[in-house]
């Protein structure tokens, strides 16, 4: 038994080493650049008040997450007005129907 349990030691510590040599995630890259550009108040808030709390229901690095969310919904909302724009004149009745008023 006392192999078994040596066997499950060393997948443990092969698991953690991997865990540790992976490289970082693109939202943690990402944070780590545009750090330098924030108010350090903003920054402390965000590793060590924002992320731990939202962490059990967003995932690591939870207000990257967000924040990116927030910056893809407003691009896709600029898109669709631009759109909008470009296919007509934006109302849904093409032509007023006014046939009726002139009798």
């Amino acid at each position: 038994m006392s192999a078994t349990g040596e066997n499950e030691e060393s997948q443990q510590n092969d698991e953690q080493k991997q865990q540790q040599q992976q490289p970082p995630l693109w939202r943690t890259t990402i944070r780590q650049t545009i750090s330098p550009y924030l108010p350090p108040p903003v920054v402390s808030s965000m590793t060590n008040v924002i992320d731990p709390a939202l962490e059990p229901m967003v995932g690591p690095e939870a207000s990257m997450t967000l924040g990116g969310t927030i910056i893809l919904g407003l691009v896709i909302m600029q898109l669709l007005k631009i759109i909008s724009a470009l296919s007509g004149q934006g109302r849904a009745i093409a032509t007023d129907d006014d046939d009726d008023d002139d009798e």
